[in-house]
């Protein structure tokens, strides 16, 4: 089947190019230049398809700019699954699709192994990716979590309810847009990590997946400390992978995402320092820190600013799972 579709697909292909080529040689006697007469004849030739692909950006574009100002007004306004649904209303009046927003964070993720070059040489490499994947949560194909227009037809809200595990929390799934999103996300991650396996450079890799905040989805009640904080919102993502590690480890020990630049260069670089204020890079775990919890929009001040009266405060130390942790100032 694949030499079939390499005959039908690439063949002619590799032989429009070749006679190009020729052309280019016989008339000009010099490769260089018969090369940048196939650059341009490809380039000419794949000016469509480029139209065509700016056309379809330009159109999300557009859409997703005539709809910001109301998607910024239910997100100021509104949080947790209430925040979702009513976008989801939103989206599915103006006929649009969330993974619409999605696909682009899916696409990169899911091409990582086409980025990842492998050498033989004994060089220290440093890789770094931003990705947005999970600030677009959408309802996803199932089970492969996978963008699709006909995903909500099929799911019939199957990924709803309580999921539960032996010795582990109950999950509480009312939304399944973060679910999904997030699912989607660590699958793609498995997958190159079986690309760093397969070329032998899994095990002198250290990888460090971190977001910038949680959610208040209110997904498990042990972490609900009352009506206006929920732990989960304090409790990102961080996974953290040595050189030649293997086997799962949870850690509770209280720290916060500041202490990603100590365990990224802990015993790489000898004394590392903040680039920007030429301080040392260690770590530093806190006993107790201060807590604010605002959803609404008009706690905010301006830029940089808060209105201390619309905060909810809270300390917390130790184990954030830990309801008797934590203690309410104002």
């Amino acid at each position: 089947m694949t030499d079939i579709l390499w005959y039908i697909i690439i063949y002619p292909i590799q032989l429009l190019l070749e006679v190009v080529f020729s052309i280019f040689q016989k008339s000009l006697n010099n490769p260089g230049f018969a090369i940048i007469g196939v650059s341009i004849v490809v380039s000419t030739l794949a000016l469509p398809l480029y139209k065509k692909a700016d056309s379809l950006q330009d159109e999300e574009r557009n859409k997703q700019k005539s709809m910001e100002k109301w998607i910024k007004h239910i997100k100021k306004t509104f949080n947790g699954d209430k925040r979702y649904m009513i976008l989801s209303a939103y989206y599915q009046e103006q006929g649009y699709k969330p993974f619409y927003a999605l696909k682009d964070s899916y696409t990169v993720l899911d091409d990582l192994k086409n980025h990842t070059h492998v050498t033989e040489d004994e060089s220290n490499n440093f890789f770094e990716l931003y990705n947005c994947i999970t600030h677009d949560p959408c309802e996803l194909k199932l089970y492969d979590y996978v963008p699709s227009d006909d995903a909500g037809k099929s799911n019939e809200n199957l990924e709803t309810g309580v999921r539960k595990a032996k010795g582990k929390q109950d999950l509480i799934i009312d939304s399944q847009f973060h679910y999904h999103a997030n699912m989607a996300a660590y699958l793609l991650f498995a997958k190159w990590f079986d690309f760093l396996r397969e070329n032998d450079v899994y095990d002198n890799t250290r990888i460090i997946i971190v977001s910038d905040h949680g959610g208040d989805l209110k997904q498990f009640d042990d972490m609900i400390i009352d009506e206006n904080a929920d732990a989960e919102s304090l409790n990102p993502i961080l996974l953290f992978k040595d050189f030649n590690t293997s086997g799962f480890l949870t850690d509770d020990t209280f720290m916060t995402n500041a202490e990603v630049p100590f365990l990224a260069t802990n015993k790489i670089i000898d004394n590392p320092k903040n680039p920007y204020t030429g301080n040392s890079i260690k770590s530093e775990k806190e006993k107790e820190q201060l807590v604010v919890f605002t959803f609404n929009s008009s706690a905010l001040d301006g830029e940089n600013t808060f209105d201390m009266d619309k905060y909810n405060l809270y300390t917390v130390h130790d184990n954030i799972f830990d309801k008797s942790n934590w203690k309410k100032v104002n």
